[in-house]
Formats: C-alpha cells, structure tokens, sequence
C-alpha cells in the first residue's frame, strides 16, 4: 500500500517536468511525498516519536495542498503557515500531558487537518475561471476530507474525561494509508487537470494583451469586433469604432525617447479609457495607433465620444516640441454601422474608420473624421474639418466649436480636475 501511495507522485513528475510553470502540480507533488515519508515514519519509530514526527509530515502534507490550491490564484507560497502547524504540534508532542491524551491529540490534529482544507477549499472557490465540474469535484473532495477530520476531532472531544480512548479503538495503519491514499489520487488530478486549464487560459490571454499599455492587442480586438459585430446584427442596435492615432509620434520618439514615448501611450490609454463606458473596449491596434469599440452606440453618440477624447487629450498639455501647437494631439477616425449593419462586415467598418481618419490626418491632423454607410447620415449633417490651432476645437454635426461651446451634454472641463466618462444617455442610447 505504502509503495502504491508513493508511486503517485512518480506519475505526476512527468507533467510537471513538461512545464514547470504548472506549479500546482509541483506542490501536490510535494504534498504526496511527504504524506508517504509521514506514514512511512509512523511504522518505522517508537511510538511517541512516530506520533510527532509522522502526525507533524501529515499537517504539512496538508499545508502543501492548501498552497497547491492557492497557486492556482497565482497566490505565493506562505513558507511559515506551511511549517507553523507541523512546529506547534511538535512542540505540544514535549508536553507530557499532551503524550498521555490520546483524546486531546486526536481533537488538535483533527481540528488542524480540518482548517488546513478548509484554506483549501477557499482558495478553490475564489477562481473564477475554469471547468465547473473540476472545481466543484475539488471542493467536494477538500470537503468530505475536511468533513472526516472535524467529525474525527469531535468524536475524540467527547469521549468521557479520564478514561481516554483505547488504542486498538483509533483507525489502524492500513485504514489510514488507504484512506490518504484516495485523498492524493482524487485530489491530485483535479488539481493538475484545473492547473493547465488555467494555465491555457492565461498563455490565451497573454496573446491578446498588449504588455506596454495593459489593454487587448489587435488580435483581440479583431475577435472582439467580430463578437461585437455579430451581437449588434442580432439585436438590431448599432455599434461604432473610433481608430485613433497619437500625432508625429515617431518625431516624439526621436526627440524624447522610447522611454517616453511608453509613458506619452499609456497617458493617451488612461485618456481612452476614461471616456469609454464599461461595455467599451479600448486597444491597441499597432504602433500608435488605438481602436475604440463602441457597442449600442450610434453615428452622434460616437462622435461626440471622439470629440471628448480629442479634447482630454489636448487638456493633457504633453509637451512635443515638434507639433505645430507645442502639445501632444491625436486623430480620430469614426464610422457607424447605423441601420445598414446587415450589409456590412467587421472589415468594411474598420475600413470606414481607416479612411475618416486618414482623412483627419490628411486635413492636418489634431481633428475627428468620420465615415458612414451610404444613405446614413448623422443628424446635422456630416462634420467639417477642425482647424488645429492653439485654442482647441473639435466637430459637431453642426460644425466646428471651440470647447467654450460644446454641446451641454458634452460641455465639460477639459482641464483634468473634473472629467467623467461618456455615459451610454450621451452616446445616443
């Protein structure tokens, strides 16, 4: 039986080995071996050693899932919760009283035991990704484990006082090794199958991140819009994209540096992102160029988002020694599905949004452009050019207006000390 429980973890070296990033697997690895050593103690020292020294091996064994458990969080490892129950049973064990109750023994170490799953189980129940059933099977095996241990602590608390319990009474040897045997092999794999789900899941995430600015890369954009798309011809609403591009960025760059000219990008995300709704995606579609989603979300209400943001931009005042105005500026192009979504595809909309803004940039940049489908105008009328001069101005549908005379809906200041994202009543829906 011995020999069985230790080939379990033999099997799961293999896999860990492959990646070693599974570091779940590495712990319940750990935590199987040293519930081997632990019983293997158990048989081969004098009673009173065995009882601390082998009880000790099993509280860390229990530890070491708990951190297994918690590495699947992406949690650390708590090197002193792992050893602290094993060293304070260890040192309760030199207290004489504690030798000669069988009953107080079997209560702490139940009591422990019980707890350790319980963190366990926690750290389970705190994922919110991955296969359902393998959690749920996780829990319910942390549980019925946790369960056995806390009636075990129980039952040796209430036996009669004095009289303590008869050895030959307490689970033998075999029982118990059978017992942490099919704790390891029905715990184990669960754990190794949820670690490299998890880890698959995030190796996918990664690949649809951009690392520099912390929002989705093209490629996730491009799967976004697509979702997005699909979504809005269901539901009959329209949805907007807004291309961005940050202004002789690449003048910026060799002027100031790349250094700066990540923080200059990710000062430009924040600015996105706050004039983005909760159901809007904002990223990043190459270089220094930006793609905004705007779900439910028409022609104006697009618009008057690209407006906002060309005018948060400006209120940032970045230097750029290069640029006409002194300051970092950026192009918006828009387009809108509208009514005419169901004779459009994704690339025709970003093709739309390419062309208004190459248009902005053509015009002189510091500006919105904007492209709709044929036959689908915005109310007011399509936008006039922006003139980029010191005193910012953006485009309505009714023509261009310096920020003083912004429509109330979007009329705020663009100073930085009281900005509010676009809310889904100013986008049009």
């Amino acid at each position: 039986m011995l020999s069985v429980t230790a080939l379990v973890p033999v099997a799961w070296l293999p896999i860990w080995l492959q990646d070693r990033q599974h570091k779940a697997v590495f712990w319940s690895m750990l935590a199987a071996l040293t519930f081997v050593v632990s019983m293997t103690c158990r048989v081969t020292l004098p009673f009173l050693p065995a009882i601390a020294i082998a009880n000790a091996g099993l509280l860390v064994a229990h530890s070491l899932i708990w951190v297994a458990c918690r590495s699947l969080r992406k949690g650390l490892p708590a090197f002193g919760l792992i050893v602290a129950p094993a060293l304070i049973w260890i040192g309760l064990c030199l207290l004489p009283s504690f030798q000669a109750d069988v009953n107080l023994r079997m209560c702490v170490f139940g009591l422990v035991a019980a707890s350790l799953n319980g963190l366990a189980m926690r750290e389970v129940w705190l994922i919110r990704r991955g296969n359902p059933v393998v959690k749920n099977w996780l829990l319910g095996v942390l549980g019925i484990e946790g369960a056995v241990k806390l009636a075990w602590a129980v039952w040796a608390l209430t036996q009669p006082v004095g009289k303590g319990l008869i050895f030959s009474t307490i689970p033998g040897f075999i029982p118990m090794l059978a017992g942490i045997t099919g704790f390891i092999m029905l715990v184990g794999p669960a754990l190794v199958a949820l670690d490299k789900e998890l880890s698959d899941l995030h190796q996918h995430d990664a690949a649809r991140k951009d690392f520099m600015t912390g929002i989705g890369n093209r490629r996730y954009l491009e799967e976004t819009l697509e979702e997005y798309f699909e979504r809005a011809a269901q539901s009959g609403l329209p949805l907007s994209l807004v291309m961005v591009d940050a202004d002789r960025f690449k003048e910026y760059n060799d002027l100031y540096g790349h250094p700066a000219g990540d923080r200059c990008l990710q000062a430009l995300v924040g600015v996105l992102k706050l004039c983005c709704r909760s159901g809007d995606i904002v990223g990043r579609y190459g270089g220094e160029e930006f793609a905004v989603l705007l779900p439910e979300t028409d022609a104006n209400g697009a618009l008057a988002a690209a407006q906002r943001m060309l005018l948060e931009v400006r209120a940032l005042r970045l230097e750029h020694a290069m640029a006409p105005t002194g300051i970092v500026t950026i192009s918006l192009g828009v387009a809108s599905t509208n009514d005419n979504i169901a004779q459009m595809t994704p690339a025709e909309l970003i093709k739309m949004a390419d062309l208004a803004l190459y248009s902005a940039k053509h015009d002189g940049r510091d500006r919105v452009g904007m492209t709709v489908p044929e036959g689908s105008v915005p109310e007011g009328g399509m936008p006039e050019a922006t003139t980029p001069a010191n005193t910012p101005e953006a485009t309505t549908p009714e023509g261009p207006v310096s920020e003083g005379n912004l429509p109330q809906k979007f009329h705020d200041d663009v100073s930085g000390s009281d900005t509010r994202p676009c809310t889904a009543t100013d986008r049009g829906h």
